[in-house]
């Protein structure tokens, strides 16, 4: 069989084909001696139950990767529908961390990783492993402490690069 080199993707045409994948919207926090940090993300995935394994994947060029990397801790903040303002406050270039953080209430927990009040639910995690590719860091954290809101609300969506509370849901 003859083997024909790939190609590279054109980046235009893989933003366009992954805009169309719906995925769930998360707050990732770190702390660091400089104070708490946030950023806005959708690329997490659980990894495995047994050891309790997360990921999270940072741009290399982000203030929240150097923060992950330093704390070696994060926590994963899962966003509900209600959580728009949030996801947008975080993900808005140009305002400092200082100022994000006044603007809603939180508590530390276990890593000392903030997490914010009413999140649909949240995971803290100690980092155990860094892998990176490309312009990105892998975060591998196990999962110390969790916990979920008392509220069953819809989950917020990101999808073809905007971000919607996931309605249609039955119970």
């Amino acid at each position: 069989m003859n083997q024909q080199p790939y190609s590279a993707v054109n980046p235009h045409d893989l933003r366009g084909a992954m805009s169309r994948l719906v995925t769930g919207v998360v707050l990732a926090t770190a702390r660091t001696e400089e104070g708490p940090v946030g950023m806005t993300i959708n690329s997490f995935t659980s990894i495995t139950l047994d050891p309790a394994t997360v990921l999270i994947c940072l741009n290399t060029r982000n203030r929240g990767y150097e923060a992950v990397k330093e704390a070696g801790a994060y926590c994963v903040n899962i966003l509900g529908g209600s959580h728009g303002k949030i996801a947008q406050l975080f993900a808005t270039p140009g305002m400092s961390q200082e100022e994000r953080f006044s603007r809603v209430e939180w508590e530390p927990r276990v890593t000392g990783a903030p997490v914010v009040t009413g999140a649909a639910a949240w995971m803290d995690c100690r980092v155990v492993d860094l892998q990176h590719r490309g312009t990105h860091g892998l975060f591998f954290g196990e999962v110390v402490a969790a916990g979920q809101d008392e509220l069953d609300e819809t989950p917020l969506a990101y999808y073809q690069r905007d971000m919607y509370p996931l309605v249609g849901r039955t119970h």
